[in-house]
């Protein structure tokens, strides 16, 4: 078994690692099979010529096509460790180590991490390793890691200067289409019980929030998404979206703001209750729904003004009322009895009536409720009266549109975590929230969230100072104060990464330049920049590597070794030009015995300096003080 072999067998299969997870397992197993067969230096050419051939054909039955991500993914994966049973060279040694480089850099396609980005430096040492080991086939593996090493770490300068100053295009470079299984995280638009609820579980960061003014106070942070207007019994979903924004009375200041929204593979984007403006490539509908021109695959960042105080929908439609008052009655029977007991009269009263009847019932907040019948509703609210927010907003909705109160309910986040090591605040998944916007008569839609009711801590303090610590993840438990610190600790390199390389793109790259003093660059003057740079870049890491090698000592001992033979050749002894020092001194020794002693010491030394590891300074001093005596 051939140990370079097994080196590049390693480097592949580390590189395929993080793709084996989304490929189907045939395609892994025939992977690791033919890793193992080049290890065993297999031989039979039909045999690799008709797995390739399979391995194409499945490949094509598996997605349908060759041509799209998932798909040229695999079959690269597959042809590159079929590839690895014929290497006959270091041509394709050479090429399935560059191969092995393009399928590390494929890991961005599904995550763009710091973890990841590290992987696959490290990744990327260990096939520089093997690059370096084939073109010296004597060197010990350890000597082979250095080395690769030492060539990123002094290459690192150059891709940082590239990476700020090289032209951006716009949009993200790995923004590749996705297949239409992606797969898809946070809030849907669709709400039952038990939707919101395992999202709590997650701790996984849906968005940051950097606030341009003072940051409202927790109980006004509702941070708008789908909006949910038709009920079968069973699951409230979307309406019809009319794609226009709704008429809204700002009161009182603006908040301005930031949001990085992390990817969902969903159009709608997130913006504090109430937004009033769009952000850019997107539209408003008139329930105030953001929705992106295309889903967000990517981190997105875009900046907002919200209201927090705000009058919505004063003039509504009679077709959107008469949306949010249908319901498929008889399926709650108990429910709607309530509710028609406070038909016909102030809205406001029935509101206090639904109120107090939460209240004087002992509901109970928590993550995991007894499971409900075909009437859902009445389960609740007669039996069970334990349930997550998507229950009291379902309920809530229920008995108000039973009593006559436009509803509808409103899916998104609440409250948030303000890191105090970069002072914005972080919404996570375990933030996801459900609340009801009802409609009055000359006031329009007004938000009431029937959680605050149950449970205050929920909205004061958020969801981990609700619930039992035991039921919630370990990051989340406020009793583990040193986690805390050290999720806030990760969540701020995350934040930068995400602000300064992922999301590094024509309009940050803009503001660098700006920051320099140059506003408004051009693409000329960006490509100026950068060649300026590298030029300065090379001119100083050649300079240090002169100084390192002592070039300059070394052009000074020649120096002094020209003045040396000038003055030879005055006395009628030149140096010839093919004459090396040795015989040269040999041949003025003959010569003239006289200096045979001073030209051998002169010769010895200078043939010690230059081709030596070189000198002090003393002693190229010395060396120069000799030839200065001969006349």
């Amino acid at each position: 078994m051939n140990l370079r072999s097994t080196w590049l067998t390693f480097a592949v299969l580390l590189s395929l690692g993080p793709l084996f997870r989304i490929f189907p397992p045939w395609i892994t197993a025939v992977c690791i099979a033919s890793a193992m067969f080049s290890l065993l230096e297999f031989r039979r050419e039909w045999l690799k010529k008709a797995i390739a051939l399979g391995a194409a054909a499945g490949v094509f039955l598996q997605y349908g096509t060759l041509f799209s991500r998932d798909a040229g993914l695999a079959l690269l994966a597959l042809l590159v460790c079929l590839k690895l049973m014929e290497l006959k060279g270091r041509r394709d040694t050479t090429l399935v180590i560059f191969l092995g480089y393009f399928l590390v850099m494929t890991w961005f396609f599904d995550s763009q991490s710091i973890p990841v980005a590290l992987a696959m430096f490290g990744l990327v040492i260990v096939l520089t390793a093997n690059l370096v080991r084939i073109n010296m086939r004597q060197a010990e593996p350890m000597h082979c890691l250095r080395t690769s090493m030492r060539l990123l770490l002094q290459a690192l300068p150059v891709a940082l200067v590239l990476f700020l100053l090289f032209p951006r295009i716009p949009g993200p470079i790995w923004a590749l289409p996705k297949n239409s299984t992606a797969a898809r995280s946070g809030l849907d638009d669709v709400l039952s019980p038990g939707s919101i609820s395992h999202l709590v579980l997650s701790d996984e960061v849906a968005f940051r929030v950097d606030f341009k003014s003072a940051i409202p106070p927790k109980p006004l942070l509702y941070w708008r998404g789908p909006v949910l207007w038709d009920y079968d019994g069973k699951t409230w979903t979307g309406g019809i979206r009319h794609m226009r924004g709704g008429a809204v009375r700002a009161i009182g200041a603006g908040v301005e703001y930031e949001v990085m929204q992390e990817a969902t593979g969903r159009k709608w984007l997130f913006g504090l209750d109430m937004p009033v403006t769009t952000p850019s490539g997107a539209l408003v509908t008139s329930d105030h729904q953001i929705l992106s021109s295309s889903p967000v695959n990517e981190i997105r960042r875009y900046r907002m003004i919200s209201h927090p105080e705000y009058e919505d929908g004063v003039f509504e439609s009679a077709g959107n009322l008469e949306e949010a008052t249908a319901l498929p009655w008889g399926s709650n029977p108990q429910s709607e009895s309530l509710a028609r007991a406070w038909r016909g009269q102030e809205p406001e009263r029935i509101v206090s009536l639904a109120i107090s009847f939460y209240k004087s019932h002992r509901f109970v907040y928590t993550l995991n409720p007894p499971l409900l019948g075909a009437s859902q509703v009445d389960d609740f609210l007669f039996r069970t009266r334990s349930g997550f927010c998507e229950h009291y907003a379902s309920s809530f909705a229920y008995l108000m549109r039973a009593a006559g109160i436009p509803a509808r309910i409103v899916t998104g986040y609440q409250g948030g975590e303000i890191n105090p090591l970069g002072h914005y605040l972080v919404v996570r998944q375990s933030d996801a929230h459900a609340w009801v916007e009802i409609w009055e008569e000359g006031r329009g839609w007004k938000r009431i969230d029937p959680t605050a009711i149950v449970s205050p801590a929920r909205i004061d303090d958020g969801v981990s100072a609700a619930l039992h610590s035991d039921n919630l993840p370990v990051m989340m438990r406020r009793d583990a104060a040193w986690l805390r610190r050290m999720r806030f600790g990760w969540d701020a390199a995350a934040n930068a990464w995400n602000l300064w390389v992922v999301g590094y793109g024509e309009e940050r790259q803009k503001r660098f330049f700006g920051s320099l003093g140059m506003q408004g660059a051009t693409l000329r003057d960006i490509a100026t920049t950068l060649a300026l740079a590298l030029s300065l870049l090379i001119l100083v890491w050649t300079s240090i590597l002169m100084l390192r090698l002592r070039v300059f000592e070394k052009d000074r001992v020649q120096r002094i070794y020209l003045e040396f033979c000038r003055k030879m050749a005055r006395r009628g002894i030149a140096r010839m030009p093919s004459e090396g020092p040795i015989d040269y001194g040999k041949r003025i020794a003959e010569s003239k015995p006289d200096l045979r002693e001073a030209v051998s010491g002169i010769v010895d030394q200078y043939v010690k300096l230059r081709y030596g590891p070189g000198g002090s300074r003393e002693e190229i001093a010395m060396f120069a003080k000799k030839v200065g005596k001969l006349r």
